[in-house]
């Protein structure tokens, strides 16, 4: 090993370096997708971690840096990681970069690569590190790359605990600590600085603690609070004249914060038939978006119930045995209990909810009402292992607003509104039981006509073949609420969702009973145009030919897309490039859109970073170009084939945890830390004869095992059973990943040395682009056929290595 110091210190030190990176990556993540939006965080992450890939670009470039004593190099590293860190934290915090804008402001461009690049710089410093130590050394770099994956590993299962306790800006501060780590354990020495450890050490940890006290639970309070978006909900009841914050809050997996006196009326389709008072509301909003309501009234001043679009369905029984799914600040557990007097079951997932609920509503505690019992689980898990059957399960509408167009959720995942969601709440009903969900009203029909494909397949998968005799939909101006009665709707019953109707002034827009001239009648549009798609759903033979040719994605989406609110076709796509510039809209129009524009950028900037040290090679004559194919080419399979295994296993075992953030530890961190194993004992004999044998895990361990033992089982177990499953599932597959990297690199280092640091950045620049495509493939073909490409690629590496190493 050709360095300064100890072949322990070094790894120990990369492990430090890598952790911090990927606390970082995490941190940065939800401080995105709090301060902007998911899609914008998912976009500007993908971007940033070509800051690995430019790293191993610098380093081919400019040579000399591996001349420079590997110690003093990266205890440079280590301090230049805490200063990008706030050099990042402190331009996205200050600059006015809108999102929004961006397609008709310029300058918002430039804020946009001033955005970019200040968040790429804490990568490219990472990388910087790391590719030189693996360029450096003359052996052991496979225990180089295990400190790396290992380190990484622990970061990203550490992240969620840590900012549970601290919050992001906190989570920033460790990762300052953890750096300093890494700079103590080189040595200050190889810096001429005098500068005591603990002296640091104190100073840093003081400021750790006065940011948890200043901005752990609020909003702008110290120089390290952070602004958020000002489209967001949040933002907006902020600037409410008289407006107060009276509870804020990061959790492990989200950032929740409560305002009063804002003015905040939320009542999801309320009849505009409704004359009374409506009672008084705090706002509650998740990660700073969308308000939903804490209602400050008892049941006995609840009057507005009767006049909400889920009345009829509630009141169908007399004293029902109620399941409410995700309600939210528990409004619709409200309109629940004053309906009926039955026993009402509600699933939360996230319990800071209930912590933010109970601190702010005083006496009108509607999570204390004896007859509730509140579950802290996932509703997917909760119904797969629940046995009891109930009378009525009800979806309340807790998202906010968005235009089909917008695309803003195109890429979210949601397991409740899946077929096999459906079919898993339908299950649970009781003998002339019911199902009631409200979504959006969409122009023309999307959201609510997706709704009704999912219900009609989810029937017909329960062995119901006329799901049109157990469905009534109708709507408001607002919302479009449907209610399923499996075993189907009496005539008794149908009479009183007319006079409801008429009362309530909404208009019917499917009953098994429906005839054209009852449609359109209220709220009129042209065309009873809802009446009339959904008419044509059950009565055409050959729903393919249906689905292809409406103007908007309405399949029913199952477990393996889960992307409900993907709407986009490419028929929309005239319409979408003629608005751009032109609409309050984001990028101009459709999510996908979004993915499309960041996956031209990503290869334009990959392309460069991949052939400005060819050009390089060329000039000076190199032998080494010549030798460039085979390496591009197993270097990039290796790189995309380990993010089209990872992105769609972090997103199907996200169906099995409680949170997204934690499916994202959780199978990144077991991924990472298996894969450093292999990287270990792939200087062995073994692994060098028996590289055919990891082909075989290659299609997913996970996946296989979620296939044998099925959704539903594992959904049954507790949680640390689970956690358990993924573990066994996955360490086989992170343990064959991890041999691929280091038998290839002692492949460049025997052949051809100089490439090693290209190598770097070809593995790191396809990893960018694959994490991009895995998206925008897992849209359209879902992700059993991402982790069956992410198989071939690294069975393509296997055939590259095989044939040209040596």
């Amino acid at each position: 090993m050709k360095s300064g110091f100890g072949s322990f210190r070094l790894p120990i030190a990369i492990g430090f370096l890598s952790g911090a990176t990927l606390l970082f990556e995490t941190g940065l993540t939800r401080y995105l997708a709090v301060a902007q939006y998911y899609h914008f965080a998912f976009l500007v992450i993908s971007l940033a971690l070509l800051g690995f890939g430019a790293s191993g670009t610098l380093i081919a470039v400019f040579p000399r840096i591996k001349d420079l004593p590997l110690e003093k190099t990266l205890s440079w590293i280590g301090m230049g990681m805490v200063i990008s860190i706030w050099i990042t934290f402190l331009v996205v915090n200050w600059l006015p970069f809108d999102s929004y804008s961006i397609a008709w402001e310029r300058r918002q461009l430039l804020f946009f690569l001033i955005y970019y690049f200040s968040i790429s710089l804490p990568f490219l410093v990472s990388g910087l590190g790391l590719g030189t130590a693996l360029a450096v050394v003359d052996t052991g770099h496979h225990r180089i790359y295990a400190a790396n994956l290992v380190g990484s590993g622990l970061g990203v299962l550490l992240a969620p605990l840590i900012m549970g306790y601290s919050g992001v800006v906190g989570l920033f501060i460790i990762c300052s600590l953890v750096c300093l780590g890494s700079w103590k354990l080189l040595g200050f020495k190889s810096l001429g600085t005098k500068t005591r450890w603990p002296d640091t050490a104190l100073l840093l940890i003081g400021l750790l603690i006065w940011t948890n006290l200043a901005v752990k639970n609020s909003w702008g309070k110290s120089p390290l609070g952070f602004n958020i978006s000002p489209y967001k909900g949040l933002s907006y009841a902020r600037q409410y004249p008289g407006s107060e914050e009276v509870f804020g809050k990061w959790s492990r997996s989200s950032r929740i914060d409560v305002i009063a006196k804002a003015g905040i009326h939320r009542l999801p389709g309320l009849s505009y038939a409704y004359s009374g008072d409506v009672p008084i509301q705090l706002g509650l909003t998740i990660d700073g978006g969308a308000l939903q309501p804490i209602t400050l009234a008892g049941i006995e001043a609840f009057e507005v119930g009767k006049w909400l679009p889920e009345w009829w369905a509630l009141s169908l029984f007399q004293s029902p045995d109620v399941l409410i799914l995700d309600p939210g600040g528990g409004f619709g557990i409200l309109q629940v209990l004053d309906s009926s007097s039955g026993p009402v079951t509600a699933v939360i997932p996230d319990p800071l909810l209930i912590e933010a609920v109970e601190g702010t509503a005083g006496e009108n505690q509607i999570f204390l009402s004896p007859e509730l019992s509140l579950v802290i689980n996932n509703p997917r898990a909760f119904l797969a292992g629940d046995a009891d059957q109930y009378d009525l399960i009800f979806m309340p509408l807790t998202d906010d607003y968005q235009p089909v167009s917008n695309g803003f959720y195109s890429i979210t995942e949601d397991y409740s509104l899946t077929v096999e969601g459906i079919q898993a709440g339908l299950a649970r009903l009781s003998p002339g039981g019911v199902w009631v969900a409200s979504r959006w009203l969409q122009n023309p029909p999307s959201e609510g006509l997706r709704l009704v494909t999912t219900l009609s397949e989810g029937l017909m998968g329960l062995g119901y073949q006329r799901p049109e005799e157990a469905i009534v939909v109708y709507r408001g101006i607002q919302t479009i609420t449907a209610v399923v009665r499996p075993g189907g709707w009496q005539q008794k019953d149908l009479q009183e969702l007319r006079e409801f109707l008429d009362r309530c002034r909404y208009d019917l827009v499917w009953a098994p009973d429906i005839t054209p001239d009852e449609t359109n009648r209220w709220n009129q549009l042209e065309e009873p145009i809802y009446y009339q798609k959904i008419s044509d759903l059950f009565e055409v033979s050959d729903l393919e030919v249906f689905y292809k040719s409406y103007p908007y994605d309405i399949t029913p989406p199952p477990d393996d897309r889960p992307f409900y609110f993907h709407f986009f076709t490419w028929s929309q796509t005239p319409a979408i490039l003629a608005s751009f510039g032109k609409t309050w809209q984001p990028f101009g129009g459709s999510g996908y859109f979004i993915l499309l524009f960041l996956l031209a950028l990503v290869l334009v900037l990959s392309s460069l970073l991949i052939l400005i040290p060819l050009r390089l090679y060329r000039k000076a004559g190199r032998k080494e170009n010549q030798a460039a194919g085979p390496v591009f080419l197993y270097f990039a399979s290796i790189g995309i084939g380990f993010m089209f295994l990872e992105i769609p296993l972090i997103s199907q075992w996200g169906l099995f945890l409680r949170e997204p953030v934690y499916a994202f530890s959780l199978i990144v961190g077991i991924l990472l830390l298996s894969s450093g194993l292999g990287s270990m004992a792939a200087d062995q004999d073994w692994t060098a004869r028996g590289m055919a044998i990891p082909v075989l895990f290659l299609a997913g361990s996970g996946f296989i095992t979620v296939s044998v033992l099925g959704k539903s089982l594992i959904l049954t177990w507790p949680v640390w059973l689970r956690i358990l499953a993924a573990g066994l599932g996955l360490t086989p597959l992170g343990f064959s990943l991890g041999t691929f990297f280091p038998r290839g690199l002692s492949w460049v280092k025997k052949s051809h040395p100089a490439l090693v640091p290209w190598a770097w950045a070809v593995n790191g620049s396809a990893s960018v682009i694959a994490s991009v495509l895995a998206a925008i493939i897992s849209l359209q073909a879902g992700f059993p056929f991402v982790l069956l490409l992410g198989g071939v690629m690294y069975f393509g590496a296997w055939i590259i290595r095989h044939q040209w190493g040596s």
